[in-house]
This record gives structure tokens, sequence and C-alpha cells, in this order.
């Protein structure tokens, strides 16, 4: 009890200095301190049921359990939501290479609905199990295989991710590279999108002339051909290599591999007279020129192509048959 009590005043103290401070230090420890506190309350709570301090079922009991797995039960629907999207998606695309990336996309979605499962779905069957044995002496054979499903189902997600571990990591380097665009409050920025997907090249612009310099800072200056309608920048790509990631078949051939082989699309896949000029952030796809992109940014906020908010257009020129240099940015909300 006298943990709970200072653990209490550990976190309203942490949360006075987040407040007063505003700094990421003082974020983690209330975090840290919250969990904590969290945890003890459960073991006092299971501590008082054993002794007979309280005179409640083991369902109520395990009450701070039961509120994380309602959580992750709500992040697993959200999952499985943006799941649905993403295949809806890959279905009425008749993009070869657009169906390729949702189908990507398709992979790490359905790897967070398992890890978010893991949480959301054996665990609480296990809960309730656990329950009903230490309260009536029943349901052991169930309680026993339910921890059975829960080995399983641990081994099972283990072998998905080392079997798609290639595009998994790409997954998460593409939602750590996205949500660095949305950390400054203070920029107008939005992602564009197209509904043409001939087009196979990615470019970034931006409209405010006046700020492109500062702006143009907080953008990738180089991208690397991932395929002919995705690109990502080139330190992604170099941090890949540093660590040293294969390719789980060796008959793959790598992501630097794909970029060179690929043919290079140099029309606008919108009116295919002009070469194709630009990038679209955070998103990652291009392929059309300069005015049709800005034609499209007046009258559409999205891409094309994913569908995602346009934060800026970024113009680009071809240095090679996989890597394009950032010039500057054309259009940017």
């Amino acid at each position: 009890m006298l943990l709970c009590i200072y653990n209490a005043i550990w976190m309203f103290y942490s949360g006075v200095q987040l407040h007063q401070r505003k700094s990421d230090k003082y974020q983690y420890q209330l975090v840290s301190v919250f969990v904590k506190l969290c945890f003890i309350i459960q073991i006092t709570l299971i501590n008082l049921k054993r002794i007979d301090w309280l005179s409640i079922n083991w369902l109520y009991a395990f009450i701070i359990i039961w509120l994380f797995l309602l959580i992750t039960i709500f992040l697993e629907i959200i999952s499985l939501y943006r799941l649905s999207v993403q295949t809806n998606k890959y279905f009425t695309s008749s993009n070869l290479e657009i169906k390729m990336q949702f189908g990507n996309n398709i992979i790490g979605q359905f790897w967070i609905c398992m890890f978010f499962f893991c949480f959301a779905g054996v665990p609480s069957y296990t809960m309730v199990n656990l329950c009903i044995y230490l309260d009536n002496d029943l349901g052991q054979q169930d309680y026993l295989l339910a921890i059975i499903l829960s080995v399983s189902y641990t081994v099972m997600y283990f072998v998905y991710t080392i079997y798609n571990k290639e595009v998994l990591i790409l997954f998460i380097l593409n939602l750590n590279y996205f949500a660095q665009f949305n950390e400054d409050p203070n920029q107008d920025r939005h992602v564009l999108s197209f509904s043409s997907s001939r087009s196979q090249q990615k470019y970034v612009y931006s409209l405010k002339e006046n700020s492109q310099k500062n702006n143009l800072l907080q953008y990738p200056t180089q991208m690397v051909k991932i395929s002919s309608t995705y690109y990502l920048p080139d330190e992604f790509v170099i941090r890949r290599h540093q660590t040293e990631v294969n390719i789980i078949s060796n008959k793959q051939a790598t992501i630097t591999e794909v970029a060179v082989s690929e043919p290079t699309i140099k029309q606008c896949f919108n009116c295919i007279q002009r070469q194709g000029s630009v990038v679209y952030m955070p998103c990652g796809h291009g392929g059309m020129c300069t005015e049709c992109a800005i034609l499209w940014f007046e009258q559409n906020k999205e891409c094309p192509i994913c569908r995602s908010l346009i934060k800026a257009i970024l113009q680009i020129v071809q240095i090679d048959e996989q890597t394009v240099k950032v010039v500057g940015i054309i259009a940017q909300n």
C-alpha cells in the first residue's frame, strides 16, 4: 500500500514537471511511473484477495489487467479496420506495382493485428478460465488448453515475423518516416494523392517559395527508387544495408537490385507528354509532371495512388537509374 501511495505522489510530481517544462524526459518518466503504479496496484489487489481481505471474485481482482486487455482489444479493432481498408485497395487496384505495395502493407497490417491479438485474444480467454478456476476449481482443462494455445500462437507469431522480416522492416521504416512529418504542429503540410497509377515514380513539392529553403531542409535530399511507383529516402536504404538485412529467399533480388533492373519511366502518367518530376510526401508516390501535379493539388489533397493526405510535393531530378535528387518544393499545405 505504501508503494502505491509513493508511486501516486511520484506520478503527480512528474506530471507537474512535464506541464512546466514540456520535456521528453518527463514524458518518459510519467509513463514509466504510471506503468509501475498500475503494476503495484494489481499486485496489491491479488495479495489482498489471497489473504481474504477482499470479498470479491477473482474476475474483479484482475481489474488492471482487464483494463489493459480492453485497450488492446480496441487497438485490435482499429488494426482490423485498417487491414480491411488495405485489402479493399489491393483488390480494387488494377496496377500491378500498386497492388504489390498494398500487398506489402497487408503483410505489415496483418502482423500488427497478430501482435495485438497476442494480448486481446488468447490472453483474454486464458484470464477468464484462470478466474473461473481460482473461484470454483472448475475449468482446469480449459485453463491448461488456454496456456497451450498461448504458447502455440506465440510460436506462430514468431514464425510469421521471421518469414516476412524483410517486408516488415521496410513497413516499420515507412511508419517511422511518415510519423516524422507529424511531429511539428507549426508546419502547414498535406500529402498529395492521385487516382491514376500508370507512372511509377515519386516526387515531393512545395508552394511557399518564401520559406522554401527552410522547409526543404525537413525533407530528404536524395531518394532511392524502390519500385517504379515508390521511393524511400536514401538514408533508410543506407540504414538497411548497414544492418545487413538479407532477403529470405536467395533467389529474390535486393531492393537496390530491383531498383536498378526496373526500367525508368519518364513520362507523366496523367498527360503522357511531359517528364515526371515530382514526389509526394510523406507517402512517397509520384510520376506526374510539374504542371499536372500542381493542377491536381489545386483540386485534390489526396494521393491518387494510396489516398493519403498530401503534405508536400517535392521536385526531383534524376541522378541515375535508381537515385533522384530533391531540388525544391513545388507545393505544400
